[in-house]
């Protein structure tokens, strides 16, 4: 069988795909790989052959538009700069994979893939890989700052939603997606993220049941599998595991791998440490990110695989990207979220409810508001007890093969 796996976004939405991708190549599936330029070195490195849609200059174009951390902006300009184009790229490089025997494993907002299982009728699996792409009246996802709670009523949610489609989103979507469409032959189409980006073969949630349980009323088929959580090849460095060996387990402070504005941040987060009396790690590829003098009690590192290193680790400090929050369950360790945008202020609610953690707002955090919230977080023993529940069952390797093989059943079908 011949699947094509396409993904967007940064290392934290490849690495599931890749995990996957690996596995069924392994299980003797003809594997191809389309992803931003700029993974080339990572996919190809694992023997799979790649196909980029972005280029590495295009991918740092979206990614260093400050629009994109932008609290109202960010969406539309994700959508306007980054997925609309990756349509059009999109599109074409499925039609050229297609074969018998062919299916498309694909990120929910690859909206190409949507639009081939229209007009080609390829066999699409979505993964899922965070709670908020579905819209549930029960255990309702957050938008952003707005409540979504479950003591509110039906009529109220669905009113937030249809606004939000019908003045933020489709005002962004509609007139470039149904242009496309027309020029495939295709309807119009309305309401994109509520009722017609979604799968009709798989919608399989790769996260876990602790985080966000499956709804009777998400679309079907779905089903809630649990994380796809990756390392690879990569190792620690040496100088990292002589850091992590010379003192007390470290607070780790990342802000995810496509974030370029974290001077402020990393600077905060110094000063914090200073009146926590802690060690920390600083992950970011971004150098003039970096205070301009560390102590030695703080080490930085462009990257670490967070798998490897959090067993080792006091708790972490991060955007609320759904890989990094995945990782840190996995690990046991208590997390607090920044969040910005996307899913990630979701995400930090989710984690607050179950307190498996806590979130700050990006406007609140200041050293002193920040040893507040992880004093707090790293004294409360409720926290550290439900971390370590929740981490025993959470089985990558398990829920890989139960994906495999639902693809490949989906596949024989």
């Amino acid at each position: 069988m011949k699947i094509l796996v396409i993904t967007i976004g940064s290392r934290g939405d490849v690495n599931p795909y890749l995990m996957l991708a690996l596995k069924l190549m392994s299980a003797g599936h003809d594997v191809v790989f389309c992803a931003s330029g700029n993974f080339r070195a990572l996919i190809e490195g694992q023997g799979l052959r790649f196909i980029p849609h972005f280029s590495q200059q295009e991918y740092e174009a979206v990614t260093r538009d400050p629009d994109l951390w932008h609290y109202r902006k960010a969406v539309p300009t994700l959508m306007k700069k980054g997925l609309l184009p990756a349509t059009r790229k999109i599109y074409p490089l499925i039609m050229q994979e297609l074969s018998n025997d062919f299916i498309v494993v694909a990120h929910p907002a690859a909206w190409a893939a949507k639009l081939a299982e229209e007009t080609a009728g390829i066999k699409l699996v979505q993964l899922h890989l965070a709670p908020c792409m579905f819209r549930s009246l029960r255990d309702t996802s957050q938008i952003g700052t707005v409540s979504m709670s479950d003591m509110l009523p039906a009529w109220y949610k669905k009113l937030v939603w249809w606004i939000i489609d019908t003045v933020i989103l489709d005002p962004c979507i509609k007139k470039d997606l149904n242009s496309f469409r027309r020029d495939l032959g295709l309807k119009p189409v309305s309401r994109i993220m509520n009722n017609w980006m979604f799968s009709s073969c798989l919608n399989a949630a790769v996260f876990s049941r602790h985080i966000a349980p499956q709804q009777p009323d998400w679309p079907m088929p779905s089903e809630v599998f649990d994380f796809l959580l990756y390392d690879g090849d990569e190792q620690v460095p040496p100088e990292a595991e002589k850091f992590l060996s010379r003192g007390e387990p470290p607070i780790v402070f990342t802000f995810g791998t496509a974030f370029y504005f974290g001077k402020s941040d990393f600077t905060e987060s110094m000063q914090a440490l200073e009146m926590l009396n802690a060690r920390g790690i600083f992950l970011t590829p971004k150098t003039e990110d970096l205070p301009e003098r560390l102590p030695d009690t703080i080490g930085a590192f462009p990257f670490l695989p967070l798998g490897k290193i959090l067993p080792s680790c006091r708790a972490i400090v991060h955007h609320g990207g759904i890989g990094t929050l995945g990782q840190t369950l996995k690990a046991g360790v208590p997390q607090l979220i920044r969040p910005l945008a996307y899913d990630q202020f979701d995400n930090a609610y989710r984690i607050a409810n179950r307190k498996l953690g806590g979130y700050i707002w990006a406007r609140q955090y200041k050293a002193g508001n920040l040893y507040k919230k992880l004093r707090g977080m790293l004294d409360d023993t409720a926290v550290a007890a439900n971390c370590r529940n929740v981490a025993r069952s959470i089985d990558s390797e398990k829920t890989l093969e139960k994906l495999v093989s639902a693809i490949e059943e989906i596949g024989r079908s």
